[in-house]
């Protein structure tokens, strides 16, 4: 039988870095997971008038494989979703993704203080997400949190076309001292449309940043940060430079506070804005609320294609009611608005609350009611919808024990 050269390409990649991780000081951990969930949706189809409910069953899959040597680190994850709908069974669909990740311990052996990560992900959606899938952190984290920047619809929730999307990219982090850090990413992202509503996008992000954290005393600290973007690909060229200062202040052992200031300049259209961001954390003896505000310039990745200012509120509340039950409320408000192409001009609020308990040590589950609204505003608004919806949704999952494959 012979095999596709994709297939043995692959099986020879990964020889080779289980070759050089270092077998003797390797081990091989699998983690899964599955969920399955029922959920009443009022809007299926997400649109403003003549909205259609249905009952849906959510069957969500993951598997994902640690491979912990001396030389090399890998990390491999699947995450998938079958969801099926019991009225409008011609909308059932399935979404696919999958990440590798890999970081190297025998560089920061031979040059103290430098981390270097390669990342990948890929996906297929038949709704492309409102963010990165699996999920990505903030850019300013990239070589800490091993996740690309934000790609998906950047914050919009889109119409349905089946989507396939690409991410790639490598980031180098070196710590000159315990105060002051630098990390590099080059980062490609690539967008697939199978519907002519939407463009495809092929885009190259190439990031430079630079971060000075000084300690006024045990519980405040400032940090000076600089950050160079440069976003090229699909007849798109835009450099945006970055500069603000956060102060960081522990009130007391259980209640922190951060405040940031800045501005972004984006060259091209010689533009200049103002940065912002804030946050409020208080811990309680069975709980937490926090609440935060951001206010950022980002490149377009995922399928906004100029400069986008975003501003984003987020709310969380969460109290233990056992030590197995707790309960949750969050909202969020976000606003995406393109500062110079008149790209996109939508606002969304989100809300959610819920109670989750972990039944046995292998099962858990939780009960979730969510609203969601989006509002579009200009006539230039072809990517997002205006539209709301209420979810209801009860989830119960199955999470096997760490498997040590090889020891």
């Amino acid at each position: 039988m012979k095999t596709s050269p994709s297939l043995r390409t692959l099986t020879h990649i990964f020889v080779l870095l289980f070759t050089l991780s270092g077998t003797t000081h390797a081990a091989v951990i699998m983690n899964s997971s599955i969920s399955v969930s029922q959920n009443y949706n009022d809007n299926i189809f997400f649109t403003k008038e003549n909205t259609v409910d249905d009952l849906t069953t959510i069957v969500s899959p993951q598997l994902g494989f640690a491979h912990t040597g001396k030389n090399i680190n890998l990390g491999l994850g699947y995450r998938g979703r079958a969801l099926f709908y019991a009225e409008n069974t011609d909308q059932n669909n399935f979404f696919h993704a999958l990440s590798i990740d890999l970081d190297f311990p025998i560089l920061n052996r031979q040059i103290r203080g430098v981390e270097v990560k390669i990342i990948e992900e890929m996906s297929f959606s038949p709704e492309l997400p409102g963010f990165s899938f699996f999920e990505g952190k903030d850019q300013t984290a990239i070589a800490r949190n091993n996740r690309l920047p934000q790609g998906g619809g950047q914050g919009v929730r889109l119409r349905k076309t089946d989507t396939f999307q690409n991410q790639a990219g490598i980031s180098l982090s070196y710590d000159w001292t315990e105060r002051l850090n630098t990390v590099a990413q080059y980062t490609n992202v690539i967008t697939r449309f199978s519907g002519s509503q939407f463009k495809d996008r092929n885009a190259h992000l190439s990031t430079f940043g630079t971060s000075y954290r000084y300690p006024f005393s045990p519980r405040t600290s400032l940090t000076n940060n600089y950050r160079l973007a440069a976003t090229t690909g699909d007849a798109l060229n835009r450099v945006i430079h970055t500069v603000n200062v956060e102060l960081a202040h522990q009130i007391s052992p259980t209640f922190s506070a951060t405040a940031g200031v800045g501005s972004a300049y984006i060259k091209g259209n010689q533009s200049l804005q103002p940065i912002f961001s804030a946050g409020l954390n208080k811990l309680f003896q069975n709980g937490e609320v926090s609440v935060v505000y951001k206010r950022r310039v980002s490149s377009g990745l995922g399928v906004v294609r100029g400069v986008t200012r975003r501003q984003r509120v987020l709310g969380n509340l969460s109290y233990n009611l056992t030590e197995r039950t707790g309960i949750y409320l969050r909202g969020s408000y976000a606003s995406n608005k393109s500062i110079a192409e008149n790209e996109i001009n939508i606002i969304n609020y989100g809300a959610t609350t819920g109670v989750s308990t972990q039944f046995l040590y292998w099962l858990s589950g939780g009960l979730s009611y969510s609203y969601i609204r989006q509002e579009t505003k200009g006539a230039l608004n072809t990517l997002g919808r205006d539209g709301k919806r209420n979810l209801i949704l009860f989830e119960l999952t199955i999470a096997g024990p760490p498997w040590r494959i090889i020891k």
